[in-house]
C-alpha cells in the first residue's frame, strides 16, 4: 500500500514531473481533462515513454480536451500511441457550454493532479487518497457523458 502524498506544486517543471509520476502510478485508468493539453508532456519523448508503459499494462485512457487543434497539429507521439492503443485509448471534445478551464489528471480514482487554470503556476498531487480524487473523477465522468468523440483512432475510407 502507498504512503499518501498530498502536496502543493509550484512551477511548470513541477506539475509536468506530476503528470509522468501519475501515469507511472496507474493500473486501470487515466481520466484527463484540459483545455487543449500544449502544456502537458504528452507530445515529449518521456511523456509519451510514460504513457506507452501505461497503456501497454492495459491501463485505459480517456481524454477530454475544449479544442483538439493542438493535439492534432503538435503531438505526433501521442496520436501514434493513441492509434496503437484504439481499444484503451479514446478522445472526446468537451461541448461549448461545458468549457471546463482547468487541467486535471486523474489515476484509478485515487492519484490526482490538478490545476485550477492552465496559465497557472501553482498544481496539487495527490497520491493514494481516493477521497480526494474520486469528487474528481465523477466530475470528469459526467462530462465524458456530455462530450463528442474527435480524433478517432482509425480512419475510415471508402
Amino acid at each position: 500500500m502507498r504512503e499518501p502524498v498530498d502536496e502543493l506544486l509550484e512551477g511548470r517543471d513541477a506539475f509536468l514531473r506530476a503528470i509522468i509520476r501519475v501515469i507511472e502510478l496507474a493500473r486501470h485508468e487515466l481520466q484527463l481533462v484540459d483545455p487543449d493539453f500544449s502544456g502537458w508532456p504528452l507530445a515529449g519523448s518521456e511523456g509519451a515513454a510514460a504513457l506507452r508503459a501505461a497503456l501497454q499494462r492495459g491501463v485505459r485512457l480517456r481524454m477530454l480536451v475544449g479544442d483538439p487543434g493542438w493535439l492534432a497539429t503538435h503531438a505526433d507521439r501521442f496520436l501514434a500511441l493513441h492509434r496503437r492503443h484504439a481499444a484503451l485509448s479514446a478522445i472526446r471534445q468537451l461541448p461549448a457550454g461545458l468549457h471546463l478551464e482547468e487541467s486535471t489528471l486523474v489515476a484509478d480514482r485515487q492519484h490526482l493532479v490538478r490545476r485550477a487554470h492552465p496559465a497557472s503556476r501553482r498544481a496539487r498531487l495527490v497520491i493514494a487518497m481516493p477521497s480526494a480524487a474520486e469528487g474528481q473523477a465523477d466530475r470528469l465522468a459526467a462530462a465524458w457523458d456530455e462530450s463528442a468523440e474527435c480524433l478517432p483512432a482509425t480512419t475510415l475510407g471508402l
